[in-house]
């Protein structure tokens, strides 16, 4: 294999076309291993951090993308994922199925030589990237830790049609969404309304942000304005390309929660959400995440991703943990 590495920032979007076409066939291929997460990315947080991404050759045939960065962290220069820690929930190599060691091993040797730390966050727990480094670990060359991270509630697969989801939740789960649903939408005093359509992007972004923000102190700590900036990034882009779901529970024509999601592939990723505490009482927050859940069946998903964090929701609606890892990787 013939490596090549790219500083630049121009390379995200030169190498585009040949990163899809290999996404295609890599067994890691989420919204988040596209180039233009990557790209939307490093726009917003790129500053300050150098662009390490390698690619492998066979010939002339692309098999192998690592997608990296470089930062300092005192006098140790640490190499993570493009996409970060905290807003990109799977992150991983795309390779042609049966390379992803070679390509390992490749890009170790390329690190190795600049001196640089390994340090990657949420990588999937069915990748070929943890066995590799957990068999690495049994090398005396390389200090390596490979640790679960946190967990990504899944509902794997998801049924056909909405009596078939909820005759599949635990008597008590099930009933008690659908009181919660029929006091809700069954109240013609509340007009309460579900919205999928939004033309007016930017709008409805601001409303986002807004029932982000009110939902919490720590998510209104999060959402800075970089990370607006970020979010309104991932909106368009993802409208652009038809990925993107952002739903709101509205009563009496006022939206009192939202969720952003992603439609790619036959997965649906619950991305992020927000709610007004005001209407707690209703239980707003739930039950757009619930219907969610419908929407994703009418689209015809496959699978329903609720993504990072164990929260009681998740599991409420049915979600079953997968795992995603942390792994380091420094030569002795």
């Amino acid at each position: 294999m013939r490596l090549d590495a790219y500083t630049k920032a121009d390379s995200l979007g030169s190498l585009a076309d040949e990163w899809r076409g290999l996404l295609q066939t890599a067994i890691h291929n989420s919204i988040f291993a596209t180039p233009e997460w990557a790209e939307t990315w490093w726009r917003s947080f790129g500053d300050g951090r150098e662009l390490c991404l390698l690619t492998l050759r066979e010939g002339n045939e692309l098999v192998g993308i690592v997608p990296l960065f470089i930062e300092r962290d005192g006098q140790r220069r640490l190499v993570r994922f493009l996409g970060g820690v905290d807003v990109t929930d799977y992150e991983d190599i795309i390779a042609r199925p049966g390379t992803e060691g070679d390509v390992w091993q490749q890009a170790l040797e390329y690190l190795d030589g600049h001196h640089l730390e390994l340090d990657l966050h949420n990588v999937p727990g069915q990748s070929a990237t943890v066995a590799f480094f957990r068999q690495l670990s049994r090398d005396d060359r390389y200090v390596v830790a490979v640790q679960e991270e946190d967990v990504c509630p899944t509902i794997d697969p998801l049924p056909a049609d909405w009596e078939s989801y909820l005759e599949a939740l635990p008597r008590k789960e099930r009933h008690e969404l659908r009181r919660k649903l029929r006091r809700l939408m069954g109240d013609p005093d509340l007009d309460a309304q579900l919205c999928w359509q939004q033309p007016d992007l930017r709008k409805a972004m601001d409303d986002f942000v807004r029932l982000h923000r009110l939902s919490s102190p720590d998510k209104s700590e999060f959402m800075t304005p970089r990370m607006v900036g970020f979010f309104n990034g991932v909106a368009q882009m993802c409208r652009e390309h038809g990925w993107l779901c952002l739903g709101f529970l509205t009563i009496d024509n006022t939206p009192v929660s939202a969720i952003m999601a992603f439609d790619y592939g036959d997965t649906f990723y619950l991305y992020n959400s927000g709610y007004d505490p005001a209407y707690d009482e209703l239980s707003v927050g739930l039950l757009l995440k619930a219907q969610s859940i419908e929407h994703a069946i009418v689209l015809g998903k496959k699978r329903y991703d609720f993504l990072q964090g164990s929260e009681r929701y998740k599991y409420d609606l049915g979600g079953q943990n997968t795992y995603v890892y942390q792994i380091s990787c420094v030569r002795r």
